[in-house]
């Protein structure tokens, strides 16, 4: 039983599977009543909001893989602080996921092989939390002054800070042009959602490789409403 800290999209379908499982059994408290020595039932007690935003990461993954019919919608909860703790960190569990999954068995994201395509994958999700942040880090990567290891903590860790609404549809306007040269009609009346649920479909309908390899194609949905 395993409950990973980098992205869902990089998980296959049946570690995406599991991950949900375990996650639904730390939830329920099933895991801490079986095994209380387990390191996942230690590592998430008392952080219940962030364990609802994990299982809504994984279940916003989980629908644009088509595959949310099997699974229970999961409702918003106030944020809450993280663990402060990894079983590995998240640049060993990349190393992890390469050594248990080849490459024709991977998840929508394919696994990094240096900085510069793990910056690549998660640009749209830090854009939508910090711009400035997001033009810091771009120099950083082109520069070459951060590694694989520490990228993908720093990453892992800005990921868990909940993006503003201005935020996502800042992103996600940018991510809109990689399906269309022209904004849709009607741009300002359309809700996050709404606009985020057309640039999934589009770029799976168009096969947009750049946008199918991001993290925010599904993590940023995992922080809007239904409505």
């Amino acid at each position: 039983m395993k409950i990973w800290d980098i992205s869902p999209g990089y998980l296959n379908d049946q570690a995406l599977r599991d991950e949900h499982l375990s996650l639904q059994r730390v939830a329920a408290l099933d895991l801490a009543l079986e095994d209380p020595r387990h390191p996942e039932a230690i590592r998430w007690l008392g952080h219940d909001g962030a364990l609802n935003q994990r299982q809504r990461q994984v279940a916003s993954e989980l629908a644009l893989r088509g595959l949310e019919n099997h699974w229970p919608r999961v409702a918003i909860l106030n944020e809450g602080s993280w663990p402060t703790t990894y079983l590995e960190d998240p640049g060993q569990q990349f190393a992890l996921l390469s050594e248990a999954h080849p490459p024709a068995s991977g998840g929508r994201i394919p696994l990094p092989t240096s900085p510069q395509q793990l910056w690549s994958q998660h640009k749209y999700s830090i854009l939508a939390r910090d711009p400035s942040l997001y033009r810091e880090l771009g120099r950083e990567l082109a520069e070459r002054q951060v590694g694989f290891a520490e990228l993908a903590l720093r990453l892992t860790e800005w990921l868990r800070i909940t993006p503003g609404n201005g935020g996502i549809r800042n992103a996600v306007q940018h991510m809109w042009g990689y399906v269309s040269e022209t904004p849709p009609p009607g741009l300002e009346h359309w809700t996050c959602r709404r606009l985020l649920e057309e640039t999934q479909r589009r770029a799976i309908v168009k096969s947009a490789h750049y946008l199918l390899a991001s993290t925010a194609l599904s993590e940023l949905m995992s922080y809007l409403d239904e409505g």
